[in-house]
């Protein structure tokens, strides 16, 4: 057997967790945190209940709310100031995979040199960044587990993936219950989100034993219970399962990393605006086809998962992908705008050289590429 490594932050799961975030900020010292979140997330009815833990615990907090959907460098650095500004000495971050990506950025630049560019790529973070706990969402990105923070570059208009142990939480407070509150698209974009990580990290070249325990038990609990939580979104029971896929697949990803799925929508939605979940469900099924195409990884144990919950007899896993996805919500067609050849010619220097590309299983060029927006096109209705 290989040599293999594992990372992974502390964390609580389980419902009503987050009364614990007091306690948790005080164990770390905290004395007055910077909370990263949004406008939305921050007029939830439980957002009062993480407030009154933290001044239970007589710790002072600023409110830091100017995340958007694909958090973009400038909303790092303004995060920044304000971070410096309020003299703050821990990172509070509360909502789904932008506002902590967002919060991982902020947390980089108090303590190393702006701009966030910089540490675009793997292991670029020279110093320690500031104490981080993170309250995920959405169920979707994972990114209270992993050692990835992804921020648009707003001048050139794309993503810049950041992979740094650095970066990996001090702490999670994963409680099911935050999400009872996400409306359909939402529930299945980050549902998903978290069906492409734990099939890439498994299928991914970098991929340990450990990994892909992880990877399969994601994959298990989407199968199971995604469907039947897009039909009831207000059951805690099947809420509380695809929270645990997010985790099994972060604790893979992070670990194993990624793929071309992520590298496309990487470079497609800081250019379109698109929702990274959404574009995962677009781009999964033809990544995968690719991937398979004259290269014998070996898929069976998630093909058996998906034939045992759907009562299947079908052995192709692209064809699996397509049923599993249509049962839930039809796949809306990508812009027309992106298939342009003007345009798949500007974006592809961003895709090949995504770091994601490294642990795809299947070498990717720009005729791969090419080759998968074709089949993507054509499969539009």
């Amino acid at each position: 057997m290989d040599m293999f490594k594992f990372v992974a932050p502390e964390f609580i799961f389980g419902s009503n967790s987050i009364q614990y975030t007091g306690q948790t900020l005080k164990n770390l010292g905290a004395d007055h945190i910077f909370i990263v979140t949004d406008k939305t997330v921050k007029l939830l009815h439980w957002f009062e209940r993480i407030i009154e833990s933290i001044v239970n615990e007589k710790i002072k907090y600023s409110i830091y709310d100017n995340v958007t959907e694909n958090p973009k460098d400038i909303e790092c650095e303004q995060g920044k100031i304000e971070y410096l500004l309020h003299q703050c000495d821990v990172i509070l971050a509360i909502g789904g995979g932008s506002v902590m990506d967002c919060a991982k950025g902020i947390a980089i630049l108090v303590k190393n040199p702006s701009p966030i560019l910089l540490y675009e790529g793997i292991d670029e973070i020279h110093l320690p960044i500031a104490p981080l706990v993170c309250i995920p969402t959405t169920s979707g990105s994972a990114a209270e587990i992993s050692q990835f923070a992804i921020i648009t570059n707003t001048e050139e208009c794309y993503k810049m993936a950041i992979v740094s142990k650095m970066i990996v939480p001090d702490f999670a407070i994963i409680d099911p219950e935050t999400t009872l509150t996400k409306e359909f698209d939402l529930t299945i974009n980050t549902g998903l989100d978290v069906l492409a990580h734990a099939i890439e990290s498994y299928m991914s070249n970098a991929a340990s034993p450990i990994t892909k325990l992880h990877a399969l038990a994601s994959i298990e609990l989407v199968v199971k219970h995604l469907e039947l939580c897009s039909k009831d979104l207000l059951n805690l029971e099947h809420r509380e399962a695809i929270m645990l896929a997010s985790v099994h697949a972060g604790l893979s990803f992070s670990n194993a990393s990624l793929g071309l799925v992520h590298a496309m929508a990487h470079a497609l939605g800081a250019r379109y605006n698109l929702t990274h979940g959404q574009l995962n469900g677009q781009l999964l099924t033809g990544v995968v086809t690719y991937n398979l195409i004259d290269n014998p990884i070996n898929v069976d144990q998630i093909i058996k998962l998906f034939q045992d919950e759907l009562l299947l007899s079908i052995t192709n896993l692209p064809d699996l992908l397509d049923t599993f996805i249509l049962r839930i919500r039809k796949n809306d067609n990508l812009p027309n705008v992106i298939f342009e050849s003007a345009e798949i010619d500007d974006l592809m220097m961003y895709i090949l050289n995504d770091p994601c590309n490294a642990t795809n299983p299947k070498d990717v060029t720009s005729e791969g590429v090419r080759w998968l927006y074709e089949f993507i096109r054509e499969r539009q209705t």
